[in-house]
C-alpha cells in the first residue's frame, strides 16, 4: 500500500535526474489523469513515459567516458486503484529508467509525495 503520486511530486533516477510530469509524446499525454486529482494536483497513470532531465550518468569503457543519460522512466501501477481504465502510480509502484536507445538504467527513487491518500 503506497500513496497516490501526484505531479506535484518528487521523483528521480539513480543519478539524481528529475523526472518532469510533462509527457515526452502525443500517446504519453496520457500518462496523467485528466478525471483523479489529489490535493488539486493530477495523479499519474502507469504505462507511459514520462521525460528524466539532468541525468549526468556515463558509461566507462577503458579511457573512454560515454554519455549515458537517463531520458525516460515508465512506472508500473497499482493493483487495485484506477482512473479512465488505467492503474494509477503509487510511491512504492516502481519505475523503470532508460536511456534514448531504450537500455534500462535502474530505477526511480520517489523523494517526496502527498501524504493523503493511499491505494494498492
Amino acid at each position: 500500500m503506497g500513496n497516490l503520486l501526484s505531479t506535484n511530486a518528487g521523483v528521480i533516477c539513480p543519478h539524481n535526474g528529475q523526472v518532469s510530469f510533462s509527457p515526452i509524446d502525443q500517446p504519453s499525454a496520457q500518462s496523467i489523469s485528466t478525471r483523479v486529482r489529489v490535493l488539486g494536483q493530477p495523479v499519474i497513470l502507469a504505462g507511459g513515459s514520462l521525460p528524466v532531465v539532468g541525468c549526468s550518468f556515463f558509461l566507462q569503457f577503458g579511457l573512454e567516458r560515454v554519455p549515458s543519460p537517463c531520458v525516460r522512466v515508465r512506472f508500473n501501477g497499482a493493483a487495485r486503484v484506477t482512473s479512465q481504465g488505467r492503474a494509477v502510480v503509487l510511491d512504492d509502484s516502481g519505475g523503470t529508467c532508460s536511456n534514448a536507445q531504450g537500455t534500462e538504467q535502474g530505477f526511480s527513487v520517489v523523494t517526496a509525495t502527498q501524504p493523503r491518500v493511499r491505494g494498492l
